[in-house]
């Protein structure tokens, strides 16, 4: 065990710092320990592999690989039989496992982080990250536990556990990819699942495999912030049961150089998308790029808030696909919109046994859309409701609606709009 105390290796000169091999029957790093290699001059940090049948990172103690010099980062690897538990803040700092390009002046790679387990646990501001700070990638990060994941963190903790793949401001390289595999997984309490960059290069991508996917108070974002210079990456959900709650976000959004990247969610059984969740695509203000696709294949699938792809900056809005058995918008909004420069997108849903829209009833779409169009006030924020729409109020054309489906059933004030707003020049959509 390891409390208070470190393990390292390094370079500061020419050439590699050794790799760390620890084999163990249960590993315990914790209060404020430290197992780490580093590069401090020319040559490559070592890499790190643990095999034990419990691993746990406790008490902001980290398992990290950096390079500030000349080189690359070392992979960091553990294969734990039974569990990861890697949890607990002492005096602001978390507990981590990371591998960074760390300091602007550094040239190279960011390493890998590969975890093989039973069950994981990431809680209580915890994190696992690769940065770039300098000229090189992010690495990838790559999870696969056999039974299950729970990654959480208590309400009162400031710090958000996360698990990211950035590209910072300062940095030259693109973000690496993000996978995780397991049958169940839990992800509670504000955590997010990230890859983005915030400098020149691409977003990464996320990957998430499982049975049963439960996701509430989480964010799961490929982005591109508005200091980079890159394409957003990909979203594919390839799950069993999928469920998004209490303000849970997907997004791959860009706010700076770059196109948006695209959601792909496939789901055997039952996807509910619930009220407060949002799946957005979009170019936002002062944006350069276009927003990409989001298409979700399911058998049956219910939304209850908010699937976008819109574009507030200079760019197109990207599409939407639906296809499904079932496919409920309960109160919901399916919005392909512009405001700007570029075109609207099309929606598309196609619907084996029936397609449902029920709004939010009679008299909220009669106050905020009916009654504002007889009296010409109507703006952009009154679509902004139960329904499908895709309006422009810019200079891009509005997109299409195309429904195909053995019933369909519009109830409670559902809204389907393809429309041209006054004071834009675009032209409106068709519905079909």
């Amino acid at each position: 065990d390891l409390n208070t105390s470190k393990i390292s290796s390094i370079n500061r000169g020419l050439g590699n710092s050794g790799d760390l091999n620890i084999n163990a029957v249960e590993l315990n790093v914790n209060n404020l320990s430290s197992i780490f290699t580093s590069n401090l001059g020319i040559g490559k940090a070592g890499d790190i592999k643990i095999t034990a049948n419990n691993v746990n990172v406790l008490k902001a103690s980290e398992i990290n690989s950096g390079t500030y010099g000349q080189g690359n980062a070392g992979n960091i690897t553990i294969d734990a039989i039974d569990r990861v538990i890697i949890d607990g803040v002492v005096d602001g700092d978390e507990a981590t496992i990371n591998s960074s390009v760390s300091s602007p002046s550094a040239i190279g790679n960011a390493g890998d982080i590969k975890i093989n387990t039973g069950i994981l646990r990431l809680s209580n501001s915890a994190s696992l990250f690769n940065t770039t700070y300098g000229k090189g990638n992010a690495g990838n990060i790559d999870i696969n536990a056999s039974d299950r994941i729970i990654i959480t963190n208590q309400p009162q903790l400031f710090r958000i556990p996360a698990i990211n793949s950035r590209v910072r401001s300062t940095a030259e390289g693109n973000a690496g990819n993000i996978k995780i595999d397991s049958p169940n997984l839990t992800v509670t309490n504000g955590v997010t699942i990230s890859t983005e960059t915030q400098g020149i290069g691409d977003a990464g991508n996320i990957t998430i495999n499982s049975n049963n996917a439960n996701f509430a108070e989480s964010t799961i974002a490929s982005l591109v912030e508005d200091t980079g210079i890159g394409n957003g990456g990909k979203i594919t959900f390839n799950t069993g049961n999928l469920i998004l709650t209490e303000n849970s976000k997907v997004s791959v959004n860009t706010a700076g150089v770059g196109n948006a990247g695209n959601i792909f969610i496939n789901n055997t059984d039952t996807f509910i998308a619930d009220q407060q969740t949002e799946i957005t695509n979009n170019v936002l203000i002062d944006a350069v790029g276009n927003s990409g696709i989001i298409e979700i294949n399911s058998s049956d699938f219910i939304i209850k808030e908010v699937i976008a792809t819109t574009s507030t900056g200079q760019g197109n809005a990207g599409n939407i696909v639906i296809n499904a058995d079932r496919f409920i918008l309960d109160g919901g909004l399916i919005d392909a919109s512009t405001q700007s420069f570029g075109n609207g997108g099309n929606v598309s849903i196609n619907t084996s046994v029936y397609t449902r829209i029920f709004g939010l009833g009679y008299d909220v779409l009669e106050a905020n859309l009916i009654n504002q169009a007889l009296t010409g006030n109507l703006d952009f924020n009154d679509f902004q409701q139960g329904g499908i729409t895709v309006v422009t109020d810019g200079e891009g054309n509005a997109g299409d609606i195309n429904i195909i489906t053995k019933e369909l059933t519009i109830e409670n004030g559902g809204l389907f709009g393809t429309t041209t707003l006054s004071n834009a020049t675009g032209e409106g959509g068709n519905i079909d």
